[in-house]
């Protein structure tokens, strides 16, 4: 089980009050990760969306993006947004060459391929970390997506930076615990 939340804060919150919440279940299978069920949850002032995945078996999937519901035959190992996180962490983690991903995103089938972009150290609420920089290709060049996943967090995210439509949103982490 692996959940994220999210904020705004300062201004942001002020003006939006936005939330997100992200839920996954799922189990890893040797190297594979098959993800069961996915939710995200989008509340704001002006807006309360929900998009929801069940993978009801390896190569199908079914679920609902805002108000439409969509079925899909999906290649195995295709994963939601937030496994792919966990996914990631771990192929990092085992230093896997080809960082390819098929992801559901907005009731679609979409490839996410991922380029290790160097070592850095990252001083994060007064703790330094080494992290592992990765950057995202989209097919349309005006989004663009970096990663930096912490070696002390086995990889996982610590600051995700996201461009769309001429806005930045960045995310890092606050909280962290492993259960």
């Amino acid at each position: 089980y692996y959940k994220k939340s999210s904020k705004a804060r300062g201004l942001a919150k002020f003006l939006s009050g936005d939330k997100m919440v992200e839920n996954v279940q799922g189990r890893f299978q040797g190297n594979y990760l098959q993800p069961q069920s996915y939710l995200f949850h989008h509340t704001s002032k002006r807006k309360n969306r929900k998009d929801q995945i069940q993978f009801t078996s390896p190569q199908q999937a079914v679920g609902q993006y805002k108000k439409d519901a969509f079925k899909l035959t999906i290649p195995k190992g295709t994963l939601d947004r937030a496994s792919l996180e966990l996914a990631l962490a771990h192929d990092v983690s085992a230093n896997k060459a080809q960082l390819s991903y098929s992801v559901i995103e907005r009731g679609k089938i979409k490839t996410y391929h991922i380029k290790k972009a160097g070592n850095e150290l990252l001083n994060h609420d007064g703790k330094q970390y080494h992290v592992q920089k990765m950057i995202v290709s989209h097919a349309n060049k005006k989004r663009s997506t970096v990663f930096w996943l912490a070696k002390e967090l086995d990889y996982m995210p610590i600051r995700i930076d996201h461009t769309e439509k001429g806005k930045t949103i960045i995310t890092q982490l606050k909280r962290f615990k492993f259960k």
